[in-house]
């Protein structure tokens, strides 16, 4: 269990941890399936935004 200064403690009611959880489902998304051009194409539209939020 992370203490509350750790960098690695979010909040559960945080939206940090729904968009890391987010970010992390596109990547399995990208490993596991074969994606055409558009579907990459909107995949990573997908994940700059949520790049853009969580900073």
């Amino acid at each position: 269990m992370a203490c509350a200064r750790c960098g690695f403690y979010t909040p559960k009611a945080s939206g940090k941890g729904q968009l890391l959880e987010a970010k992390e489902n596109l990547q399995k998304i990208l490993a596991a399936i074969s994606l055409t051009d558009d579907e990459r194409a909107a995949v990573d539209d997908e994940q700059a935004a949520l790049d853009h939020l969580l900073k």
